[in-house]
């Protein structure tokens, strides 16, 4: 059926879902600070340590004395990718290891900020609700520029839609059972679609570096998505809880690569993005 109606959303619209603006973006990943028992906060010390050394901020420096994250991605970003060292401690592989953490750390939050809003029901969560609750689900569809799940995820729970079409052939799948491979969803091939274009990539993808493959995972899997990023070296370092479930999932075609080998999934260079939608 013909699409005859399409939403962009920008932050402002995961606002409403309790997701921060940028502007609160280090705020809200510094929270484990205060939590003994954060399975983050081995992570958020990390990367704080990193600030300290790279940038010369305190170790408990508050998030308004933090670098801008976009600086920070850059610094990080042009360092790695010119296997330059930041400092004498950190080195182009230890730079990609602390990309990785911050990507982790930014899903993992999107996460537990939707749930906390999931349960306190504000007056802008019901609007939201609402809103989701007129859809037409058979002639509307969306451009969403933010990273985040909040469409998908209201879609799944308002309106019990299973089946995303990110128009870039990504591929339905799913964390096994049992074993290490990952899941083609077949059974999603005949039920309905909604149309989400996510413009700079999704929390809820994976993408391999040898099949070129990408994959798009239920978008309640934020948590088991986040923590592929680090692989089982990084997270004994670090000293995370879930250890055993980082850098797990493998490639269902390549079998013995790791989804992913990079940062975080991306779309394709070839992708039929733009051309499909």
């Amino acid at each position: 059926m013909r699409r005859t109606r399409v939403y962009i959303a920008g932050a402002g619209f995961s606002m409403y879902a309790g997701l921060p603006l940028q502007a609160a973006f280090t705020e809200a990943l510094l929270a484990p600070r205060s939590m003994a028992s954060h399975p983050m906060r081995p992570l958020v010390a990390h990367l704080s340590g990193f600030v300290h050394d790279a940038f010369n901020h305190n170790r408990r420096a508050k998030a308004p004395y933090w670098p801008n994250l976009e600086d920070l991605f850059t610094n990080i970003d042009l360092a790695a990718n010119t296997g330059h060292h930041l400092g004498r401690d950190h080195s182009p592989s230890n730079l990609r290891t602390m990309r990785r953490a911050l990507l982790a750390r930014m899903m993992y939050m999107l996460n537990e900020r939707y749930l906390d809003a999931e349960r306190n029901e504000s007056a802008k969560w019901k609007k939201l609700d609402k809103f989701f609750g007129a859809l037409d689900i058979e002639r509307d569809a969306f451009i969403s520029i933010n990273w985040d799940t909040v469409i998908e995820r209201r879609l799944a729970d308002r309106r019990r839609v299973q089946n995303f079409d990110y128009r870039c052939g990504a591929l339905a799948a799913e964390f096994a059972a049992e074993g290490d491979i990952v899941s083609a969803r077949t059974e999603l091939e005949e039920s309905v679609k909604v149309p989400v274009i996510k413009i700079h990539g999704s929390v809820n993808w994976l993408y391999c570096d040898n099949c070129r493959q990408l994959y798009w995972f239920p978008p309640d899997d934020a948590i088991q998505v986040a923590m592929q990023l680090i692989t089982p070296q990084e997270a004994k370092a670090l000293k995370l809880q879930d250890a055993h479930d980082c850098g797990r999932w493998f490639c269902v075609n390549c079998e013995t690569v790791p989804l992913p080998t990079r940062a975080s999934a991306i779309l394709p260079a070839n992708s039929d993005c733009w051309r499909n939608s």
